[in-house]
């Protein structure tokens, strides 16, 4: 982005308001700024160089301004000037900003926002690092990974509806629902949401007898599945274990899945053999 602005200042000096030589004169400045809001994922970068004229000086300004949404603000300003004498002045200066919010489970950087409430939302799971947005009433709020624990900055009197949510592509997936918290003046309330990473599973489910379990509800996926006539089905699994099956007609009974194999991209599970459920279950 180009930024420019000029014109010409007069000071009236007599009745006739006649220029006065020692005021008069060009003023104004240009300016190029360039920025960057996706540095990091959640984060500003904003510079800016440019030469000014105001009466009786002149001279460069450079601006630099970095703010990361989850950790602060900081900025540095550079200006060299030179007046009718001749004589070269540098000045330098420089602000860093955050906020900083906690409860009795920790304490931790809010950022760039400051307010008289928050939460604390950690990120558990085996979702490895994959990164989910964390959007709070719709806005988003920077990124998390799992092990992570993100502290931001709310109003209180407000309830609010928060969420997780992958970013790009990958086998990754939030366990749970969306949470919603309503927050007072020096409140920070703690949040827990749980990730996995997962894997399409391919199979199909038999009874001890050879026969195909159809149309059967399977427990323990990551999603809702289902067996078709013949028994085949297609699921999301985080891990290996033991699924529940429900058959429309007849006793429940569960499969054991092994291994999810080395190919990540997609299981292969074979056919599996529903065995009854044991009682002490």
């Amino acid at each position: 982005m180009l930024d420019l602005a000029g014109g010409m200042r007069y000071s009236g000096d007599g009745p006739t308001g006649g220029a006065n030589a020692d005021d008069t004169g060009g003023f104004g400045h240009a300016r190029v700024i360039w920025e960057d809001t996706d540095v990091l994922l959640d984060d500003k970068l904003r510079l800016a160089a440019g030469v000014f004229r105001e009466t009786n000086l002149g001279g460069l300004e450079t601006q630099a301004n970095y703010n990361a949404l989850s950790l602060g603000s900081i900025s540095s300003t550079y200006v060299r000037t030179r007046d009718d004498d001749g004589e070269w002045l540098n000045n330098y200066g420089g602000n860093f900003s955050f906020g900083l919010i906690g409860n009795t489970e920790g304490i931790d950087l809010s950022g760039s926002r400051i307010d008289r409430s928050g939460v604390m939302i950690a990120l558990t799971g085996n979702s490895g690092d994959a990164l989910f947005d964390v959007v709070v009433g719709g806005q988003r709020f920077g990124t998390i990974q799992s092990g992570e624990v993100r502290a931001i900055a709310l109003g209180p009197y407000e309830t609010y509806k928060i969420n997780l949510v992958p970013v790009g592509g990958g086998f990754v997936t939030l366990l749970g629902e969306p949470q919603e918290v309503t927050l007072y003046p020096g409140n920070v309330v703690s949040l827990e949401f749980k990730a996995a990473s997962f894997v399409p599973a391919f199979g199909r489910i038999v009874r001890e007898d050879g026969g195909s379990i159809g149309i059967a509800r399977i427990l323990g996926t990551l999603d809702s599945a289902v067996t078709d006539d013949l028994g085949f089905f297609q699921t999301e699994l985080s891990e290996p274990g033991t699924l529940v099956i429900q058959p429309l007609q007849g006793p429940d009974c569960e499969v054991t899945v092994e291994s999810l194999g080395d190919n990540q991209v997609f299981a292969k599970l074979g056919t599996l053999v529903c065995v009854p459920v044991p009682e002490s279950q």
